[in-house]
């Protein structure tokens, strides 16, 4: 069985992804069986490594599942050639319920290219969309039904928690935990996200980036201490910040297109006129070419740290100080 998960929405993706691996551990609680690559975290793997994993059945197992991430993205055009044909020669591999084989891929990917046409063609395929207006305000309720199902939250709380995180599903889960934990029962008011999730996402990070806009390292790294001291996790920090200048890079990539207009600006990013009109506040010193290479020392931190290679509040430190 081979299957294909991929859309601009890859935290559900991923959130699909391990629900398929986990199904799998469940009946082989060894692991035996289990294999996985991922060219974001080694572009460099050979197609032998993986062609050498679809032999490796043994004595005590016969299910397999082989799990490939950011093929289509990230590897070369050598490697993305050679799998597919391996794939290609595989008999009935579509049929076969003893090898599950899952192509993952992050956020956009080529529609045009040959890979993605025949995965199109050959596997059990799911794209993941960014969720917008009511598919996202019932997601919002169904995973705080998960985390506390004593705990409602009001349509005009979902709406404002939606704005303040600008719809990034794993900012919303996380603050989801912690209005969760702290209403325990009863209903989530606008009170109740203006307090816990707006004062923190609009006011702690803005602060820092515009400590940095200015050239005051030192402020920026005062705050981003300050923050650790108060317990929180340097992880969502991190992520808080990708999330926050990835958004930077969508707004500047269509003020560099000649759009001015708030709401059409809002319209074609997909980003809610609340975030918009707080990231126009502060963009004016971040120019596109800073913003990307900004953007690229927090992918390099983030592998850094899911590779074991870095000590996050380290990195962090060293970012703020090299901006």
């Amino acid at each position: 069985m081979v299957i294909f998960l991929y859309g601009e929405d890859d935290f559900r993706s991923l959130e699909k992804l391990k629900e398929i691996k986990k199904k799998f551990l469940d009946k082989n609680s060894s692991g035996s069986g289990l294999s996985s690559f991922d060219f974001e975290e080694n572009k460099n793997i050979e197609f032998s490594e993986i062609k050498k994993a679809f032999g490796s059945k043994g004595l005590f197992f016969e299910k397999q599942l082989i799990i490939i991430k950011n093929l289509l993205a990230l590897a070369s055009k050598e490697t993305v050639s050679k799998t597919i044909e391996f794939i290609k020669s595989l008999k009935n591999v579509a049929e076969d319920k003893e090898l599950v084989v899952v192509f993952w891929e992050k956020e956009k990917v080529n529609e045009k290219s040959e890979l993605f046409k025949f995965l199109a063609k050959k596997a059990k395929r799911q794209k993941f969309e960014r969720l917008q207006g009511t598919r996202l305000n019932n997601w919002i309720s169904a995973k705080l039904e998960e985390e506390n199902s004593n705990v409602k939250i009001d349509s005009r709380a979902i709406q404002n928690l939606a704005a303040f995180t600008g719809g990034d599903l794993r900012l919303i889960q996380n603050e989801i935990r912690k209005l969760a934990n702290y209403k325990e029962k009863g209903e989530i008011s606008e009170e109740d996200i203006d307090l816990l999730v707006k004062e923190k996402i609009s006011s702690n990070i803005f602060e820092t980036i515009e400590a940095l806009s200015s050239g005051n390292k030192k402020l920026a790294l005062k705050l981003f201490h300050e923050q650790i001291q108060k317990g929180e996790d340097p992880i969502y920090i991190l992520m808080m910040y990708v999330y926050q200048f990835r958004n930077f890079l969508k707004v500047s990539e269509y003020l560099e297109k000649g759009e001015k207009n708030n709401y059409e600006i809002a319209k074609k990013t997909k980003l809610h006129p609340f975030v918009v009109q707080k990231i126009l506040g502060n963009i004016s010193k971040f120019p596109l070419e800073k913003l990307e290479a900004i953007y690229k020392k927090l992918q390099i931190i983030d592998e850094k740290i899911k590779t074991g290679k870095g000590e996050i509040k380290t990195e962090l430190d060293r970012f703020i100080v090299s901006i």
